[in-house]
């Protein structure tokens, strides 16, 4: 009679291609946007608006700054309905755009674990509500025991920047998670979508950083720098300097060019981990050490196997499983719930 440990075995050519059930908090991309806008020199324009609609020249002039400056504060306050564009005017014998009040109001409601953001807009939809929480910083949480794995863990406490890749399922996040885990340092936690952008991210860093309160790279965004260079060497620096350690999870998801590049420069001048299901050469020549996560030796699946059922296996059983499943983590942990 066929063991009832393997009785699941037919179905895991499906089981081996679902995503690995580690993940970390949803975050936000919205809200840590709309909290980097919240700044004085914005915030003093969003007053003048409050009079009058005004032109770019007029609030340089109210506040004494650039009109470039001004203009590019004024996109990205259109951009998210802080501002509204009223288009081309014909004032005092000129063509003039005029600009005026999107909002108002906004309250920021500060909560245990991040802060939520309410905008009260003059158009649209009245209200905007979105949050943000500051476990989209941290690394996920481990919620069963961890099994084997010894030495790709010292390979990663070995070197300074690592790149673990393999397909989907096989342990990558739990990997760097253990090893985060261990560090007892500050952790940079991102999970790469498709959708973001190297401002996004340098955002998000800023506004980690300064829960340590180094504010270098926030004061810059505040100052409206757009040097792509200038924000990168901030953020390698006081990252570097924080001890900390970054984690770029999915990285496979990147189609942000300039994101690439940040990453590459990252990994090659401070402590990081990538995490991919491909192998992204971009990131080679870096010294960034190359770790391919592969399936579980037969130790390590006993033990993990032996852990889930808490009883033993047969040596018969679990040369069959590695057969069929090639001691897949998330294929092995399936077949235990299936077999419980």
């Amino acid at each position: 009679m066929a063991s009832r440990l393997l009785a699941p075995l037919n179905g895991l050519p499906e089981v081996i291609a679902m995503e690995s059930v580690i993940k970390s908090e949803m975050e936000s991309e919205l809200a840590p946007k709309l909290l980097v806008l919240i700044r004085p020199r914005n915030l003093e324009i969003l007053s003048a608006l409050a009079t009058s609609p005004m032109s770019t020249r007029q609030l340089s002039k109210l506040l004494g700054l650039q009109e470039s400056n001004v203009s590019a504060r004024l996109q990205e306050l259109v951009k998210f309905g802080f501002v509204r564009d009223e288009g081309w005017r014909r004032v005092n014998e000129r063509n003039v755009k005029l600009y005026s009040l999107g909002v108002n109001g906004l309250s920021i409601e500060f909560l245990p674990q991040g802060y939520k953001l309410r905008l009260r807009r003059s158009f649209k939809k009245p209200t905007l509500e979105t949050t943000f929480y500051y476990g989209d910083f941290e690394s996920p949480t481990i919620g069963f025991e961890f099994i084997g794995r010894r030495r790709e863990l010292e390979s990663l406490a070995e070197h300074r920047s690592v790149l673990i890749w393999g397909i989907a399922g096989i342990g990558k996040t739990t990997l760097a998670a253990k090893f985060a885990e261990s560090l007892g340092t500050p952790i940079f936690w991102h999970r790469v979508r498709e959708t973001d952008s190297f401002i996004f991210v340098v955002n998000k860093l800023a506004v980690y950083l300064s829960k340590f309160g180094r504010v270098n790279l926030a004061t810059l965004l505040e100052e409206g720098e757009k040097d792509t260079e200038v924000l990168e060497e901030s953020a390698i620096q006081e990252v570097t300097q924080l001890k900390a350690l970054a984690v770029f999870d999915d990285y496979h998801l990147c189609g942000d060019s300039e994101l690439k590049r940040f990453i590459a420069k990252f990994v090659g001048r401070t402590k990081a981990i990538v995490i991919s299901r491909s192998k992204p050469v971009e990131l080679l020549g870096h010294g960034v050490f190359e770790l391919e996560l592969g399936g579980f030796s037969n130790y390590d699946a006993r033990s993990f196997i032996e852990s889930r059922l808490h009883r033993g296996v047969s040596e018969q059983d679990l040369k069959t499983i590695s057969k069929r499943t090639e001691n897949h983590p998330l294929a092995l942990e399936l077949l235990c719930q299936v077999a419980m």
